[in-house]
């Protein structure tokens, strides 16, 4: 349904914002994408945008599922999720 350019210009979008989910993501994207051409960190056509602005958050979410469990696999490689992660000791 959405050619591998909406895909590649959404994780763009969603890797400049720091991962957001897409509830959060979905609401803003039109504002971000604006944003994100007219300082020309993104250079998408008119018919890219247009799929890509009108994206559901779930649909969102399913296309970056893939990147995000990269991205928790990689943070658990580096010990950071894994300190974030835990729970903190209680004190005796």
């Amino acid at each position: 349904m959405y050619s591998p350019e909406v895909i590649t210009a959404l994780r763009k979008v969603w890797a400049i914002l720091d991962a957001p989910c897409g509830k959060r993501l979905a609401p803003f994207l039109p504002d971000i994408v604006d944003r994100l051409l007219a300082c020309g960190e993104l250079s998408i056509s008119d018919e890219i945008r247009y799929q890509l602005v009108r994206m559901s958050a779930a649909t969102i979410d399913r296309r970056l599922a893939p990147d995000l469990t990269h991205l928790a696999t990689a943070l658990a490689h580096a010990g950071i999720l894994r300190e974030a992660t835990t729970t903190p000791k209680r004190a005796s």
